[in-house]
């Protein structure tokens, strides 16, 4: 790290250190100011190896100076690349994780960095070589859902629908079949719910029919969704559109612009909303 040297001093344990006139004292081989991140820590992220970032940010003060690059091959949350965007330095992070590099990029983005992600999966190709837990990460983000709060004993259960909240498996499998689909049909009664959906490469016939036949019996909806489908759509065409979230809506109210806002000088006064809320409230019925 370069720095002036402004003064040395003798401790009266014996222990000599020298002083600098913008950092204070060299640091000793041992860090213990630095403490591990808990669990209440407002930086973290969940990430299982996430360092925190003063101890990054004494890593980087030292090796380099702003304008230069910092290179992280194994970025994880991008504890290091977020750092270094602080200390205006140049970055690059690289992780074999699209889980971490969403999370990475969502990182980055709320310190107003902007993210271009390279090497992503694209194709059904790709999502066969994910890693499994990626591949359902990959799965639920992709249609907007949530994830399950366990990856182990989920009970059938990987995720929940987007706004519906209904049950979702994933499988990294070709041609699922009747026994995958029987034993959701029982996550989904076990969940309290009456409809879910099964995501995977492909199904079998037999599963198809497994569907009609629960259907046809219980009344119970299971959806089987094929990845393609997934790849193919355009990523904000996974949601629902307003109009089959809102069917009673008139097809002429669908699109139109929002009403311009009101001038500043046509806008209430704090006073006026306060007297207008504790007046009394009448209500004309038309007779």
């Amino acid at each position: 790290m370069r720095m002036a040297v402004a003064t040395a001093k003798t401790t009266g344990a014996g222990k000599s250190y020298r002083y600098y006139a913008d950092e204070g004292r060299t640091r000793d081989d041992v860090w213990a100011d630095i403490g591990s991140l808990h669990h209440e820590d407002k930086e973290r992220l969940g990430y299982p190896t996430q360092k925190p970032e003063k101890l990054l940010e004494v890593i980087i003060r030292a090796s380099t100076k702003p304008g230069d690059i910092v290179l992280d091959p194994f970025c994880g949350c991008g504890t290091a690349i977020a750092v270094a965007h602080k200390l205006e330095r140049a970055w690059l992070g690289i992780d074999i994780s699209p889980t971490a590099l969403g999370i990475m990029k969502r990182r980055l983005e709320s310190i107003g960095a902007a993210v271009d992600l390279e090497g992503l999966p694209v194709t059904e190709d790709d999502l066969h070589e994910l890693r499994p837990f990626e591949f359902q990460n990959w799965v639920i983000n992709r249609i907007n859902g949530t994830h399950s709060p366990r990856k182990s004993n989920d009970m059938g259960i990987d995720g929940y629908s987007f706004m519906e909240q209904l049950p979702v498996q994933v499988k990294q499998s070709e041609r699922v079949g009747r026994v995958t689909v029987d034993n959701f049909e029982t996550a989904i009664e076990r969940n309290g719910n009456n409809k879910g959906y099964i995501i995977a490469f492909s199904f079998t016939r037999n599963a198809r029919e497994e569907v009609a036949r629960i259907k046809a019996k219980k009344g119970m909806e299971i959806e089987l969704v094929e990845v393609a489908t997934l790849v193919s759509a355009p990523p904000d065409k996974t949601t629902p559109e307003l109009s089959k979230l809102f069917p009673a809506l008139p097809t002429d109210f669908l699109g139109l612009p929002l009403p311009p806002a009101r001038s500043k000088s046509a806008r209430p006064s704090l006073e006026e909303l306060v007297r207008s809320d504790k007046a009394p409230q009448f209500v004309q019925v038309d007779e």
